[in-house]
This record gives structure tokens, C-alpha cells and sequence, in this order.
């Protein structure tokens, strides 16, 4: 027998085992694929030079949740007009599908990126529906989404207090980049940060993965990162 025919022959003498460490390599390789996505998001305006925004996480890794108390502080430092927050949580569509979205509170995420385009009423719509989320243009197309659908969506990170792993969202909005650049963006999920606050499992309550910094002055972008 040839060595080609010999590994082809062990590796069907036990399929079961075979047929998990290949999902176990392809789910490797896309959960590599959505980070690499979640990275490019989070990237945009990050370079000091010309940078708009700046992205402020833990120093150990951004799994390691900041508390939102931080937020008035944060506010305060010269150079930050506004700040935002964003948490990371794993949401997935139709049992094996991961979905790049995080909980956000509405109005300041609004305020900080305005190159996401999306009526106002529905802006608002977010902002003041518990169980709200707003998808990307791109991903709503995708999964054929439509606004006012109630949307089911799974989290293998944070069940419910009740222990369930089902969520449900009604999806209020539907945003659009401003450019070419940004509709390519648009493959991503956003939640009320309040709803998940609250109804999470685990303790999550009062904080975050991110802060978002809106910048002044981007020139000063330097000089601001060094003070956080």
C-alpha cells in the first residue's frame, strides 16, 4: 500500500473523528475570517496621521470588558468630542451562521460615524426600541431582512438570564455606507447596549468592550491617544 492509500485508508476507519477535526479546521478558519473583518471595522481612522477616531480597549485583549463609568473621563480628555462604546456579542443567524455584532448605544454611535447613512426616524427608532437592532445594507440583502422583521438570532458567548441561547430583535433600521469604501462595511449587526446590559447572563452589566473616541482635531490625534 502507498503512503497516500495509507493515510486515506485511517482516516476513513474512523469517519466520525475525521468529520469533526474538519469542521473543527473550517469553523477555525472562519471565525480567522470574521475577526479579520471585525479588525478592518474597528481599523478605520485608527492611523494617528489624518485619524478622526480613536479605538480605546484593554491593554491585556479586547475580550476584557472596560466599564462604561470610564465614559465622563474619557469625555473629558482634550482633543475627544465624543465618545461611544461597543461590545462584541457573537451573535448567530440560523444555527451555524456567525454575524459580525456588537450592542452599541444608538445616539452616540450615530454621532461618531457618520459614514453610516440611515434616516433619521429610524435612527430613532433605534434608540428607543429595547429590542431594536439595525443591520448593514450589505448583510441585509444577504440574509434577505426586511424592516420591521423580527429577527432570531443566537449567541454561543452570552445566553439570556433564563439560560436561553435565543434572542430576538426587531430590526428597525437598515444604514448604507457614505461612499464606496464604507458600503463595503456594511456587513456588520448593531443591538441596544441597554437590552444586552440587562438581559445578558453573565454580569456583564455597566461594561464594554470598546471605547470610540471622536476627535477634535485630528492632528492632535497623537498627542490625545498618549493622554488616554
Amino acid at each position: 500500500m502507498t503512503k497516500s492509500g495509507f493515510v486515506i485508508a485511517n482516516l476513513f476507519r474512523k469517519r466520525t473523528r475525521t468529520i469533526l477535526t474538519l469542521l473543527s479546521v473550517i469553523m477555525a478558519f472562519l471565525l480567522f475570517g470574521l475577526l479579520q473583518s471585525v479588525n478592518t471595522i474597528f481599523s478605520a481612522g485608527a492611523d494617528f496621521v489624518g485619524a478622526t477616531r480613536l479605538i480605546v480597549q484593554a491593554r491585556v485583549s479586547f475580550t476584557s470588558p472596560l466599564p462604561i463609568s470610564m465614559l465622563p473621563k474619557l469625555e473629558a480628555v482634550p482633543g475627544v468630542a465624543r465618545v461611544g462604546y461597543s461590545q462584541w456579542f457573537g451573535g448567530v443567524w440560523q444555527e451555524n451562521t456567525p454575524l459580525i455584532m456588537f450592542s452599541i448605544d444608538p445616539l452616540r454611535h450615530h454621532d461618531i460615524y457618520p459614514e453610516y447613512v440611515m434616516p433619521e426616524g429610524e435612527w430613532q427608532a433605534f434608540a428607543n426600541t429595547r429590542t431594536g437592532m439595525i443591520a448593514g445594507k450589505m448583510i441585509a440583502e444577504q440574509y434577505g431582512w426586511k424592516l420591521g422583521q423580527k429577527i432570531p438570532i443566537s449567541s454561543n458567548i452570552f445566553p439570556q438570564k433564563n439560560g436561553s441561547k435565543a434572542w430576538s430583535f426587531d430590526l428597525v433600521g437598515i444604514f448604507d455606507g457614505k461612499d464606496e469604501n464604507w458600503k463595503k462595511r456594511t456587513n456588520i449587526v448593531y443591538m441596544q447596549h441597554d437590552y444586552f446590559d440587562e438581559a445578558n447572563q453573565f454580569g456583564m452589566k455597566g461594561r464594554t468592550n470598546f471605547f470610540i473616541l471622536k476627535l477634535t482635531d485630528s492632528a492632535r490625534a497623537e498627542a490625545t491617544a498618549k493622554t488616554v
